[in-house]
């Protein structure tokens, strides 16, 4: 992709391009009971107990993803779509672990035409990361591609829990060069949730005019006027920079 502007799509993977059946378990650290078991939205939103440890062993299992998970087609279409951009990036970010086999996880991908060894295609599997929450553990990946690759411009999130799509909401504010697109996916549908560029932070939708109004103190936290100066003892007038000679006498002033 060299220097040419790109895009970054990230797609989770269970219930937004896969349906999927495997449940974390969630086990007693004492006596290894199974205290209950959580589907992937569960998963993605459950905090432990001081008592609980969680058994990632169905997961983890690489041939019952692959001989359970039915295709999601409406966002298998869009992965393939955007693929057949070459200035486009496609990261699977997926909260799981390192499965039994790497190799048969993605023949699942394979399966379906996706090529899972080309260089624009990536899996990112946070459920490695030691630290976080899922959403946090997504964050960080989602950084770590921006500083990686400064030539994006256009990143995109595709998740069936909205607090993972949420994360670019902060991740927007430090890259106000990049715009960014969040979907939801439920029930195999992609739905717009939101759209974040540097331009709408600062847009007059976002940060509208409160005029003084009449009575009102100046510099009171209840209007933001910004065309009216509220302090001018002290304003410079008449600077101009238009040219050298009007430059100087504006710093002479």
């Amino acid at each position: 992709m060299g220097t040419m502007k790109m895009r970054i799509s990230f797609f989770d993977i269970d219930e937004t391009v896969f349906n999927t059946f495997a449940q974390v378990i969630v086990r007693d650290k004492s006596t290894n009971k199974i205290i209950r078991k959580l589907n992937n939205d569960e998963f993605n939103s459950y905090k432990l107990k001081d008592n609980e440890e969680y058994d990632y062993s169905e997961f983890k299992d690489a041939k019952l993803f692959k001989a359970t998970s039915k295709v999601i087609n409406g966002t298998m279409r869009e992965v393939k779509r955007q693929f057949s951009d070459k200035n486009t990036m496609i990261v699977f970010l997926t909260a799981r672990q390192d499965m039994t086999s790497n190799a048969t996880f993605k023949d699942t991908f394979r399966a379906h035409g996706i090529k899972v060894n080309d260089k624009r295609i990536r899996f990112e599997l946070v459920g490695n990361l030691k630290k976080g929450t899922i959403p946090q553990r997504k964050e960080y990946v989602i950084r770590k591609f921006l500083n990686k690759f400064k030539q994006a411009k256009d990143v995109r999130i595709y998740d069936d829990h909205k607090e993972n799509v949420n994360v670019l909401d902060k991740v927007a504010k430090d890259f106000p060069n990049i715009d960014f697109k969040k979907f939801l996916v439920k029930n195999g549908v992609i739905k717009s949730a939101g759209q974040l560029s540097f331009k709408e932070w600062f847009s007059e939708e976002n940060n509208p005019r409160i005029p003084r109004k009449k009575g009102q103190k100046a510099k009171s936290k209840k209007h933001s006027d910004l065309y009216t100066d509220e302090d001018p003892k002290g304003t410079i007038h008449g600077l101009g920079f238009k040219d050298v000679e009007t430059a100087k006498k504006s710093v002479a002033k």
